[in-house]
């Protein structure tokens, strides 16, 4: 007799398109806010898996503390809420970050990081 285990297996095909596909934008800018990575609030052009790796983690949070961890309603809340849990980053940390963010006139509050 084979034992069986549980597995589980998340995924999101919202976004999905063929690799075939031309590069060309094919919907137009959607994402649940609170799993958003803070370079897709900002509205990013430059960004790679990462911001998968980051909406898991807030997946993986909300089922460990029975609540979303970010649950902004505005991206800059969402921000602020963001960089109160993990901190202020520096121009050192993301120079990128700081620049989209004051283009669009969103000042990071000046808070360290509160992991607990």
């Amino acid at each position: 007799m084979a034992s069986e285990s549980a597995h589980l297996k998340l995924a999101d095909f919202g976004l999905a398109k063929s690799y075939r596909m031309s590069s060309g934008k094919l919907s137009e800018y959607v994402s649940t806010r609170w799993y958003r990575a803070p370079e897709l609030v900002l509205r990013s052009t430059n960004y790679n898996q990462s911001v998968d790796i980051f909406a898991l983690a807030c997946i993986m949070a909300e089922m460990y503390l029975g609540r979303p961890i970010f649950p902004g309603s505005t991206e800059t809340d969402q921000l602020t809420r963001i960089v109160t849990v993990l901190g202020t980053p520096t121009n050192q940390e993301w120079p990128e970050g700081l620049q989209l963010a004051s283009q669009k006139g969103i000042k990071f509050p000046n808070v360290g990081q509160n992991l607990r």
